[in-house]
């Protein structure tokens, strides 16, 4: 008889165990952990309140324009890599099927403030050469990181601007008035190339040049860089 009564405990504690075990199981939200999402690096960037900020956050990325140039206001297409507060910047015509290295240098961060709204923006600077229909023109980019639009400027092409007044006929008044070449895009986060496009960091440089002109290399002296 006793030992029934010992079996009977048993079993009856082995049901409660059970019955506990799986009243556990089905209330998962006791072991939920919360997962926070983190935003892609460039919706990071587009939001970064200070220039430091900005900084840590666009080092080791890198941005192309490649529009189409048949309805681009730029004429050309550029390319930057970011990384310990220097700047490497390429260009190419899209018949090139390769980048051209345009210079290097420091960039430079800064904040403004909008002539429309008065809101503010930060944006990084740089120089480099840029290839625009069949020269090789030396220009000053920048890159607001709030909505990522490219404006680019060349004294040279500005000069030449001037000059072409002249023979025009028209004053000097007139070209001191009129606006000086800004030309503007968008640009995209990630490397290009012209086999892929994606976000990885673009290495592989070779390219048939057996139907195509081959640019060199023009060097041009960064040694003291222009804030816009």
């Amino acid at each position: 008889m006793k030992n029934n009564n010992y079996l009977s405990i048993i079993i009856m504690l082995f049901a409660i165990a059970t019955v506990y075990g799986c009243k556990k199981t089905a209330s998962p939200k006791d072991e939920e952990v919360k997962v926070e999402e983190t935003k892609p690096i460039y919706e990071q960037i587009k939001e970064a309140q200070s220039c430091e900020e900005a900084s840590r956050l666009i080092d080791g990325t890198t941005w192309h324009y490649t529009e189409n140039l048949s309805t681009s206001n730029i004429g050309g297409w550029v390319k930057v890599s970011f990384k310990n507060g220097h700047y490497t910047t390429y260009h190419a015509r899209p018949a090139d099927g390769k980048w051209t290295k345009g210079g290097e240098g420091i960039y430079h961060i800064t904040e403004g403030r909008y002539s429309n709204t008065g809101e503010k923006y930060i944006s990084v600077s740089w120089e480099g050469d840029m290839s625009i229909e069949f020269l090789t023109v030396p220009c000053q980019f920048t890159l607001t990181l709030d909505n990522f639009q490219l404006h680019v400027g060349s004294n040279l092409i500005d000069g030449m601007s001037t000059l072409n007044d002249r023979f025009a006929g028209r004053s000097y008044q007139y070209s001191a008035m009129r606006k000086k070449m800004d030309l503007v895009g968008t640009m995209e986060f990630g490397d290009y190339s012209w086999d892929y496009s994606d976000t990885t960091e673009y290495e592989d440089d070779s390219w048939d040049y057996s139907n195509t002109t081959e640019y060199e290399d023009d060097s041009w002296d960064f040694g003291d860089t222009i804030v816009i």
